[in-house]
């Protein structure tokens, strides 16, 4: 697995939707890149705060891909 397919897979990461071998992919490339790691940290504390904060019905798909999006171009142009 690369960082783009890391990258791609957070949503089904974070709400647990991975099949086992691709769930285990993801967390080996986690444990090589610190990058990724960070990322993923970042976005599930972000996700998991979010949650906390409004009803769970009121975080829509769009609304959590944006948010995905958001911390991705912030990750990557090093606005963190």
């Amino acid at each position: 697995m690369n960082c783009k397919s890391c990258v791609n897979l957070l949503l089904e990461y974070q709400d647990g939707c991975l099949e086992s071998d691709l769930r285990a992919e993801f967390e080996e490339h986690l444990k090589a890149c610190a990058k990724c790691r960070a990322l993923t940290r970042t976005y599930c504390l972000t996700i998991n705060l979010s949650a906390k904060m409004r009803p769970a019905s009121s975080l829509t798909p769009e609304m959590a891909e944006r948010l995905k999006n958001l911390v991705i171009d912030r990750f990557s142009t090093g606005k963190h």
